[in-house]
């Protein structure tokens, strides 16, 4: 073994005249030992039959491998003389480092063999992700972790709480007691609350984390019905404690019994002055899958266009439905059906609240310079509130669930109907 550590020093041996006399010594680094994420110390032993021609001995070390004195490396130095010594290597990263001892006779370098020192295995990788709900008020959760470095893991679990970011302090954990690296873990939730979870593992060094997943318990969709004036049967479904149409309407009559206009063209709705519907594109073939449009004076209209017992919802009910569904940022994609009638990508979807939102568009009124143009079908969703003025709506790209104002009541957006 000496002699390939010999041969390997020769072959490596650095700058200044090649002295004859020069007797290449023997240069052996050990394994890394008092690993941190900064730093490491080794032990080197350098045997020599001139140890009196050593001038300069230490350690040298960079990201690539054969590291040499000046080339992209770091390096120690650590006196002179042949013997064994030890170094710590300092101000480290989180990289993969290969690493030499050196040393210097008569204007030559010798190096030794080489070893690593891989500071980001110290690091678990680990991810956690939602896998079911369990009954009611439970949800399965798994956690898998990447680590091959030698130094234990302690403990290792999940921890949760109802802040972004939860911790084995902040929150609730639960603590894993098996030997797998990829383990599933049972959590009770609250219905309708929105809950942070983040797996974690513990070494000697630390505590470390996944990212964060939002998960909020939403119960198993159970549908209802419900029928309108005109005979049309919708889903429903509940959310939170509201029970919310699960389809858009398509009535063409006031509870009461009163006509609503209908749209023989996009002019007659553009510029209509009393409540009106129209399919998007006045197709008929939009009306069963999308439902109808209405606009702004529908909703504004002393009359009920919604069913005995149920209403326009609410700004505020809509807020509530978002916060149901984790937030606005998080609701579009609980509320979308996953369907290909939206266009790619549909963020998100899952539509686990059984809303069953599609991509119904809209007649714009003030668009193409006021000239009106139905948009926006296989990418956005639109429905009105009963502030006329504020509209909810979901869209393919985002997991949101998004509102805006529109003082135009020739718009033409979808309705839902929520229950009294």
């Amino acid at each position: 073994m000496k002699r390939l550590y010999t041969l390997l020093t020769l072959l490596a041996a650095g700058c200044g005249s090649d002295d004859p006399n020069v007797i290449p010594p023997i240069i052996t680094i050990t394994e890394p030992t008092d690993i941190t994420l900064t730093s490491a110390t080794f032990g080197v032993t350098i045997e020599s039959t001139q140890p009196e021609l050593i001038t300069d001995r230490g350690v040298c070390w960079a990201q690539n491998t054969l590291p040499e004195l000046g080339n992209l490396s770091s390096q120690t130095s650590n006196g002179s003389g042949a013997g064994a010594f030890t170094t710590e290597l300092t101000g480290l990263g989180l990289n993969k480092y290969y690493v030499r001892a050196y040393a210097g006779v008569q204007g030559q370098v010798f190096y030794g063999n080489e070893v690593t020192l891989d500071i980001g295995a110290l690091v678990p990788t680990i991810t956690t992700v939602k896998k079911s709900n369990v009954g009611t008020d439970a949800v399965e959760v798994q956690t898998t972790v990447a680590y091959t470095h030698s130094l234990p893991i302690t403990e290792k679990g999940i921890c949760w709480a109802t802040t972004a970011v939860p911790s084995i302090t902040v929150g609730t954990k639960l603590v894993d007691e098996g030997p797998d690296l990829t383990f599933n873990q049972v959590i009770t939730l609250a219905a309708w609350k929105s809950y942070y979870v983040r797996g974690y593992v513990i070494t000697e060094l630390g505590v470390y984390y996944s990212g964060s997943i939002q998960i909020v318990n939403i119960p198993p969709v159970t549908y209802g019905e419900v029928t309108d004036i005109d005979g049309n049967v919708y889903p429903t479904t509940t959310i939170g404690t509201t029970v919310w149409m699960a389809k858009n309407l398509q009535v063409t009559r006031f509870n009461d019994g009163t006509n609503i206009s209908a749209a023989k063209s996009e002019s007659e709705f553009m510029t209509a002055s009393t409540s009106m519907f129209v399919p998007y594109n006045v197709s008929p073939g939009n009306l069963n899958t999308y439902g109808y449009l209405y606009n702004g004076y529908t909703v504004t209209s002393d009359k009920n266009v919604c069913m005995t017992g149920w209403h326009l919802p609410t700004v505020s009910e809509w807020n509530s439905l978002a916060n149901n569904l984790g937030g606005n940022k998080t609701a579009g994609g609980r509320m979308k059906a996953v369907s290909n009638l939206w266009e790619n990508p549909n963020t998100a979807a899952d539509n686990e609240s059984g809303f069953s939102a599609l991509p119904g568009g809209s007649y714009c009124r003030i668009c193409l310079g006021n000239s009106g143009v139905f948009a926006d079908q296989r990418t956005d969703g639109y429905w009105w509130s009963a502030a006329n003025a504020t509209f909810f709506y979901a869209t393919n790209d985002l997991a949101s669930l998004r509102t805006k104002s529109t003082g135009n009541v020739n718009d033409g957006l979808s309705i839902r109907c929520v229950k009294d």
